[in-house]
């Protein structure tokens, strides 16, 4: 009768460990999955990042 239970045991921290596999492989999934969108949304990658500032006019307004 030990070993009965000693086996449920077992097989209960097993699908313990397979649930928390399938969890971590969502979660890496999902990851994935946000970090492709995040570049597509910034595609093309190789436009380049403007450094100059608007000149303001006087009283800081926009010149005019």
């Amino acid at each position: 009768m030990g070993e009965l239970r000693s086996d449920t045991r077992h097989s209960k921290e097993g699908a313990a460990r397979g649930r928390q596999r399938t969890a971590e492989a969502e979660c890496k999934k999902y990851l994935e999955e946000a970090l492709d969108l995040g570049l597509e949304e910034t595609f093309p990658g190789s436009d380049p990042v403007a450094v100059t500032q608007p000149v303001r006019g006087s009283c800081g307004k926009d010149g005019g």
